[in-house]
């Protein structure tokens, strides 16, 4: 009988652990990571996720930019870079990322050949990078991102809010909202546009940096 209850228990505390782990795996960040992607007999592709921006490579070196990118709390949005894909809509996936394995389950995406590269290769987590977005504005955040009121905080160092001039545009390229950033902290109300899936462009005069935006 106490060998029963003693298996009955181990078993609770196993299952425990699964959901715990799946809960925290959820959440965890993609930024500064780096995954081998494998699906035999396609070519291996490597993932390095900068702070928005998904870099590629097929041979783990030389990594060029191909798609912006968010991540949080278990949801992922991706938008192919200009000129780097035949792909024009955003995909929009549930993501895990337990230990050294990330999988991701669709939500949607028009883009099959994405599709198949998120949904169809093994993860797995080769390890940690400084790579960044490749512009001058790395240290520019933008939260909360996803925001539900649409309400945003644009947080940059004092030098560059100076000259700083944020222009959102919805995904056909309207411009929809347009602010100049005067200070290091600044709040952006976004709340009369719909819900949907924008682009925020902040750029100065010697360069640019590129955010994609949930509503």
């Amino acid at each position: 009988m106490f060998h029963e209850i003693l298996s009955i228990m181990k078993k609770i505390l196993l299952t425990l652990i699964v959901l715990i782990s799946a809960l925290s795996g959820k959440s965890q960040n993609l930024s500064g990571t780096q995954w081998l992607g494998t699906n035999a007999p396609s070519p291996n592709i490597w993932f390095n996720f900068g702070n928005d921006t998904v870099y590629y490579s097929f041979t783990g070196g030389g990594f060029s930019a191909l798609s912006l990118y968010t991540a949080a709390s278990g949801q992922f949005a991706i938008m192919d870079l200009s000129g780097t894909a035949l792909c024009t809509d955003t995909g929009f996936y549930n993501y895990t990322y337990i230990g050294s394995t990330l999988t991701f389950t669709l939500i949607s995406d028009g883009c099959a050949s994405r599709r198949n590269t998120l949904l169809n290769y093994n993860w797995m987590l080769i390890g940690t990078t400084g790579i960044e977005s490749t512009n001058n504005h790395s240290s520019i955040t933008i939260s909360p991102n996803p925001s539900a009121s649409g309400i945003y905080t644009v947080n940059t160092n004092s030098a560059l809010a100076l000259t700083l001039e944020i222009i959102v545009t919805d995904l056909s390229g309207k411009i929809v909202f347009v602010q100049q950033i005067k200070e290091s902290e600044t709040r952006i109300d976004l709340s009369l546009l719909a819900k949907g899936t924008y682009m925020c462009r902040l750029k100065n005069n010697n360069s640019a940096k590129s955010i994609l935006l949930i509503r």
